[in-house]
């Protein structure tokens, strides 16, 4: 999985998507232009999993893209 920002984002699985407390599962904590953020997530079993993704704007361009990877590909 990952995450294309700029700048900075938290992504985080809990039992709810309003967890605050979630387990983070990838982040970056700073400024940047528009870049990828790659992280593995293992999935135990078929299922519903609630995600948080919290992402801030420090100026500049703005983006956001939560995508996954299949075959090295987006």
């Amino acid at each position: 999985m990952g995450v294309n920002s700029d700048d900075g984002f938290s992504l985080s699985f809990g039992p709810n998507a309003k967890d605050v407390l979630g387990l983070v599962a990838g982040q970056f904590n700073g400024n940047r232009g528009a870049a990828d953020t790659i992280f593995n997530i293992v999935v135990p079993e078929d299922g519903l999993y609630p995600a948080r993704l919290v992402w801030w704007e420090a100026g500049g361009g703005a983006n956001i893209e939560f995508f996954s990877i299949t075959d090295g590909k987006k």
